[in-house]
């Protein structure tokens, strides 16, 4: 064979490979208006309505736009030969136009529920907006709850005071009322201002048909209630309810803050049963309960600490069997807290089947990996994975709270993009829903009684509450509260292709920070220009692993690996490489790949690269340090010149965090099919978008969140079993690339 067929065909071969794994080679440009072609009408006369929020800092952040597309307009939505055969045909044709993308959907394949997405109606919430002129209050209901809002139906508000109040409060204040004779029935705090506006909000949502679901959690039960702490020093800047014995609202004892008898465990069990019911005779009947927020945190605010095992015992032998023979229809959620734990309490309370009987779901929190604000929302969801598989089948995974804080963000591209994340990633992984913090706050973030200042997707204008302030990232929940309605189903999704293609990225465009992890993903991005969040180097002057761009004449000297994980997290993370250089290596880790074995080992400790050992093949499988394994697969990596680090067991790139592009898909009750497509990166994303054969063609522009309603095919326009109904199907495109190959070559 001349050399020169020989170069062809091995370069052939390995894109191929390439190709077999991701379908596509680069990222065309930016489109900048929602657009497409509706199936042809051989496809079955299916619309598509895209909606569309383009997330952007300041004042004018992202509002969302919507269009729809018929069945007749625009294009022929088949893939035609050449065009779905991807990074083969343009070889072959020379062809320079890049191809697409492809998200496929398969609504045969189903996995949990929507119970329902909204807020917390705190009191800070309802004093703003009890505040606010008549107009305002309207819009803040509409936006929320109405016909033409984003579709709240599922709400959270605290049983007793929380931080965002401006005073401790409760409803059993008579010391040693075990029998709560003197329980305020009325429950006359929260119907001053709380009441009102939730009353609002389950009137807007049954006048469109909705079902308003509301569940309490408690902070701090009653001061006296609590076990006294070791040491109690009252602020007078923040006051609590206090009583003899260093017993407060404020803070807990450890490691279990409820006191240490039964009488008082019966009490706070019946506590719930009465609030309960306080709250019906308000004409607010709950959905459910959580046994307690942040069991694990002796906050300064309102905190009972619980353990896990603790949490189980109180659940079985009190607050079980109360909730049961007063309020059999309530659910019951336990732990409540951030990300970190969530494992290990799924276990521990599922572990015992008298304790499980009574529990229908874990609830957390997006917080994880340390006091960074700015990674809420962007680690640990491979506990939520973790979870999933540790629950028996029909237990709830709820997202109960996630919140931008410190303060006011305006419409920040950051706190846009760390929700939407969270939400599609929570979603994606078995999540029944999501529930954000805050509905409403001042033009401060407030009023907390510590000073504990966030961010909401609302929020006065001003200091006299004049009007409210809407942020993109009220949009950006929308995506999913309003089109993602209860009941709907997550089906199957996958997404491949090429989604970025920039060998000039700066560093700010790979939206990376200290703190992401290192996962393993599907490679977005061609062999010789892989995604930013995918180009490594292995500094062979440090040995370190750091991200790069495509050029390698900049390796940004700032972000590095390291076995430098959150506890709970467990994972690798990105590092500054600097803090390393000047600390003596403390922080960041010294890699070196044997071109042999492929095998990358941290030379310190002699453990080898790999994904956690508990979910290998996993899409975000987490990278950690495991002691060497020649025989696994898992542990192989090739390195790229183009500085993609690819696993030699699956084709999987080595990753910052996550991919630019992520998607998520339910088939809704009406027999629609909701898509929901994010891109962070700062190009476009152009992709095809299949849903059970039919073929919409889609672009994805940067930083940008889409909802893609697909309407039901009709069943006139079913195919018949066995007919493509005209489709060409990939692997068809590729047969006939490879025909084409040996016809080029001739025989070998």
């Amino acid at each position: 064979m001349r050399p020169s067929i020989v170069a062809a065909a091995v370069f052939v071969v390995a894109a191929l490979s390439w190709t077999a794994l991701r379908l596509n080679a680069s990222t065309p440009e930016y489109l900048t208006a929602p657009h497409g072609c509706g199936p042809a009408p051989a496809s079955g006369g299916r619309t598509v309505t895209v909606f569309e929020t383009a997330m952007k800092s300041g004042a004018g952040g992202g509002r969302t736009t919507s269009r729809t597309l018929g069945p007749r307009e625009s294009c022929d939505a088949r893939p035609r030969k050449g065009r779905a055969g991807g990074f083969l045909s343009s070889l072959l044709t020379g062809d320079v136009q890049p191809p697409r993308g492809r998200v496929s959907v398969d609504t045969s394949k189903t996995y949990q529920s929507i119970d329902g997405f909204g807020g917390a109606f705190t009191e800070a919430s309802a004093r703003t907006w009890a505040r606010m002129p008549a107009d305002a209050r309207a819009e803040v209901v509409e936006k929320y709850w109405g016909e033409d809002g984003i579709g709240y139906s599922l709400g959270r508000v605290h049983m007793n005071s929380c931080d965002f109040c401006v005073a401790s409060y409760d409803f059993a204040p008579v010391d040693g009322d075990f029998s709560l004779d003197h329980f305020d029935h009325s429950v006359t705090h929260d119907r001053a201002e709380m009441i009102p506006l939730m009353a609002a909000a389950r009137a807007a949502t049954e006048r469109r048909g909705g079902d308003f679901k509301l569940f309490a959690s408690p902070w701090s039960p009653p001061a006296w209630l609590k076990a006294p702490r070791k040491k109690f020093e009252p602020d007078p800047d923040h006051p609590s309810i206090e009583f003899p014995g260093n017993r407060s609202m404020l803070s807990s004892a450890q490691p279990d803050g409820l006191a240490h008898d039964e009488q008082a465990h019966a009490a706070w069990a019946l506590y719930f049963s009465k609030f309960a019911s306080a709250y019906e005779a308000q004409g607010l009947p709950l959905w459910g309960f959580t046994v307690q927020n942040e069991p694990e945190f002796s906050a300064p605010w309102e905190a009972c600490r619980y353990t896990a095992n603790s949490t189980g015992a109180f659940v079985r032998d009190f607050l079980g069997p109360r909730l049961k023979s007063d309020h059999p229809h309530l659910k019951l959620f336990v732990f409540d807290h951030n990300r970190d734990h969530m494992v290990d309490w799924a276990r521990a309370v599922y572990g015992d089947a008298e304790t499980a009987k009574f529990v229908d779901g874990v609830a957390f929190h997006w917080y994880a990996g340390g006091l960074d604000r700015t990674l809420d929302g962007a680690v640990g969801h491979a506990n939520v994975a973790r979870a999933r598989d540790a629950l028996p089948k029909g237990a709830r995974l709820l997202p109960s709270e996630g919140c931008n804080c410190p303060g006011i963000g305006d419409s920040d591209l950051l706190r846009s993009e760390r929700y939407a994340h969270d939400i599609l990633s929570d979603l994606a992984l078995g999540a029944c829903g999501w529930v954000d913090w805050n509905l409403l706050l001042d033009h401060r973030g407030g009023p907390n009684h510590l000073g504990n200042v966030c961010d909401a997707p609302m929020h006065a204008t001003d200091e006299k509450f004049s009007g409210v302030k809407i942020q993109s990232y009220y949009d950006v929940i929308g995506h999913f509260s309003k089109h993602l309605h209860p009941g709907s189903e997550r089906v199957e999704i996958s997404v491949d292709g090429v989604f970025f293609d920039d060998r000039a990225a700066t560093r700010a465009a790979t939206r990376a920070a200290v703190g992401f992890e290192l996962t393993l993903h599907k490679c977005q991005g061609s062999p010789d220009r892989p995604s930013p969040r995918q180009a490594w180097a292995l500094d062979d002057v440090h040995d370190y692993l750091e991200m790069t761009d495509g050029s390698f004449v900049d390796k940004w000297g700032d972000l590095c690996a390291a076995d430098a994980n959150t506890p709970g997290v467990g994972s690798l993370a990105l590092v500054n490489c600097e803090y390393g250089k000047e600390h003596g290596d403390v922080a960041v880790g010294k890699f070196r790949r044997d071109p042999d074995s492929h095998a990358i080992a941290e030379l310190k400790g002699g453990l080898c690269l790999g994904p956690s050992r508990d979910r290998p093949g996993a899409e975000g499988a987490q990278l950690e340090l495991q002691p060497c394994d020649g025989a696994n697969r898992h542990q192989r990596f090739t390195h790229l010149p183009s500085g993609a680090l690819v696993s030699d067991a699956d084709g999987r790139c080595v990753t910052a965090g996550w991919p630019f592009v992520q998607a998520v898909a339910f088939a809704r009750p009406t027999g629609d099919v909701a898509v929901v497509a994010l891109n962070e990166a700062s190009h476009a994303a152009d992709f095809d978008l299949e849903v059970d054969g039919d073929v919409i063609r889609a672009s994805l522009g940067p930083h940008t969140i889409q909802t893609y309603v697909v309407s039901p095919r009709p069943a006139a326009a079913a195919p018949a079993p066995g007919d493509d109904d005209g489709a060409v199907k990939l692997t068809d495109d590729l047969a006939d690339d490879i025909k084409q190959l040996k016809a080029k070559l001739g025989p070998v």
